[in-house]
């Protein structure tokens, strides 16, 4: 924790949320270091928060839960901001734990949200309620990409149109369905969010 946090301030990192336990609520001998993690969270959190005396700026501190979505309000009080994973998770389900959550008064935001790995217009549903769910709580959300979760860079290249069908091929699908999403998100947080444009073939790549 101090030579990552050191390591932040030397590079001027600024852009950065930390997150000193990814899904800290998960059984013990999940950690390599039993119940050590889960149990002094509070203990890292101040650490890290320590390094950035000697530094002019500091970044958001934060842990993140598991599946289970638990976040006690000692922890919440504890971290920056409140982060989650919603894998598997209904919209109502996790409608109901943001809404115990925000008693806190803590950012919240699901940075990771497995909606199903197969991209057919079920999947695109999930992902479209997470996110409006999500996003009319206040909170933020991540897109999760499957394909690119196991086979980085993040290099989807969405299509110049949304229209999304379950018979398209994977590079159509692909293609369609991050547009798809994209626009959904669009539609949710901007006032004059962008159209397709039907019909045209894509002009550019994304890296």
């Amino acid at each position: 924790a101090n030579n990552i946090t050191d390591w932040l301030v030397e590079k001027n990192f600024r852009n950065v949320i930390i997150n000193v336990a990814d899904e800290w609520d998960l059984g013990g001998d999940t950690w390599n270091h039993a119940r050590f993690i889960p149990e002094n969270i509070d203990r890292l959190v101040e650490l890290i928060r320590e390094r950035f005396n000697r530094a002019d700026y500091a970044l958001p501190i934060g842990a993140s839960s598991s599946r289970k979505m638990s976040y006690p309000d000692s922890l919440a009080h504890v971290c920056d901001l409140v982060l989650l994973h919603g894998n598997g998770r209904t919209p109502s389900e996790k409608l109901s734990h943001l809404r115990q959550i925000r008693s806190t008064g803590r950012v919240m935001w699901m940075i990771r949200d497995d909606n199903g790995n197969k991209k057919n217009l079920s999947s695109l549903s999930r992902e479209k309620a997470s996110a409006e769910t999500l996003f009319k709580e206040g909170a933020g959300w991540s897109y999760m990409p499957w394909k690119q979760t196991h086979s980085p860079p993040f290099n989807y290249v969405p299509r110049q149109t949304s229209k999304f069908v379950d018979g398209m091929s994977e590079s159509e699908r692909n293609g369609a369905y991050f547009r798809a999403v994209l626009e959904h998100i669009a539609q949710l947080v901007l006032k004059n969010p962008p159209r397709s444009a039907p019909g045209k073939q894509d002009t550019h790549r994304k890296q």
